[in-house]
């Protein structure tokens, strides 16, 4: 689906349904000339198609090619966006509740498709670095704590990993506990 920023119908993003209830693949219109490109990175008329869009944290993050970081799951939403390099990018529904319970979806976001990945509230989030250098910038709906958060083992959902490498996790990501659910 189309949404035209109600501003101007001049730029528009593409908002495309995953397997995950809530969970969307943004594919905001860039525009390039010579000079490089430009591209909206956030608008909050643009995003107010979702419930959860008043943003409360940003944070960056840099990872080495074999970096994985996640699965995080939490309580708010999340807006990711692969600034530099490449990422796979991966939701996992893991709302009781939910029609798409357990359901994963995936995607390829990198610095030249300029694809985001909206995050709803209650799923977990994980990704795997593609690149040598690849910078990851996201919003999130809620405040980081601890105790809010749970990490759940890389592998403990069938996950497609593009390749089969020595993952390069941190010491929570590695000690995390698999997912019973």
């Amino acid at each position: 689906m189309l949404i035209p920023n109600s501003l101007s119908t001049e730029f528009y993003m593409e908002f495309v349904s995953t397997v995950v209830r809530d969970c969307f693949l943004i594919k905001p219109k860039r525009f390039e000339d010579n000079r490089g490109f430009f591209q909206e990175a956030y608008r909050s008329d643009n995003y107010n198609c979702f419930v959860d869009s008043s943003w409360k944290q940003m944070n960056w993050s840099n990872s080495k090619k074999g970096v994985i970081r996640g699965i995080h799951y939490a309580e708010y939403s999340k807006l990711v966006t692969c600034v530099k390099g490449c990422v796979w990018d991966v939701v996992v529904d893991l709302r009781k509740d939910s029609p798409s319970y357990k359901k994963i979806f995936s995607s390829e976001i990198n610095e030249v498709n300029g694809h985001q990945m909206y995050v709803p509230p209650g799923c977990g989030h994980g990704f795997l670095s593609l690149a040598e250098d690849s910078t990851v910038v996201y919003l999130q709906s809620g405040v980081f704590g601890k105790d809010r958060e749970l990490t759940y083992k890389y592998d403990s959902f069938c996950v497609d990993w593009p390749f089969f490498i020595d993952y390069i996790l941190s010491d929570r990501d590695s000690k995390a506990q698999p997912f019973f659910g």
